[in-house]
């Protein structure tokens, strides 16, 4: 049966032809970017820590992280990656730490047949999310692929824009003056950035 994206739009499960491609696409890249970031220093194994050696956004570490978590790879690993461009700001990091440069080669073809894989089921990584949760072996409640097709949306801000942040906070105070003849409105705003990452 046709799934829905957030937005409204139908979408159409995967044939099995394109289900195969799409698993294959999986373990391909799960088994070379877990050689690579194997192969990463035992104190960048974590998100947070990875981001600070690669030089890189967290969102990038922490979804490769969960991808390469799994034993298996599957459909959802594919869901749970960041998108071609996030990949491909790792793996740039990774070479400029000194990476071995065969095994980043593998990688690169990896993400390369990612990005064809993307652009000749969906178009897009979000939309790939989207067809992939409509597989009868994906859960009943798909709320966390909606959860990661917006991820994806902010991995393509990311790549755009060559900014990100892990968390903004506007605060904003209004108070009003009476002993002048006509009330004034008074506001003081308050922004707060953590984990600004500038690329």
């Amino acid at each position: 049966m046709p799934g829905v994206l957030p937005t409204g739009v139908a979408i159409q499960p995967l044939t099995s032809e394109e289900e195969a491609q799409a698993r294959r696409t999986a373990q391909r890249l799960h088994a070379d970017l877990s050689r690579l970031v194997s192969a990463l220093p035992e104190r960048a194994q974590a998100a947070s820590a990875m981001a600070r050696h690669l030089g890189i956004v967290r969102n990038t570490c922490q979804r490769s992280l969960s991808a390469l978590q799994d034993d298996a790879p599957s459909l959802e690993t594919l869901a749970k990656l960041p998108g071609v461009k996030g990949l491909e700001q790792m793996l740039d990091a990774i070479e400029e730490q000194g990476g071995d440069a065969a095994a980043l080669d593998l990688a690169r073809a990896a993400v390369r047949a990612f990005d064809d894989l993307i652009r000749s089921l969906a178009g897009s990584h979000t939309k790939l999310i989207a067809r992939l949760s409509t597989h009868p072996d994906t859960p009943h409640d798909t709320s966390h692929l909606h959860e990661r097709a917006r991820a994806a949306l902010v991995d393509a801000a990311t790549a755009v824009t060559g900014r990100a942040v892990e968390l903004s906070v506007n605060i904003n105070v209004f108070w009003e003056e009476h002993t002048k003849p006509e009330e004034t409105l008074h506001r003081l705003s308050v922004t707060g950035l953590i984990g600004t990452t500038i690329t």
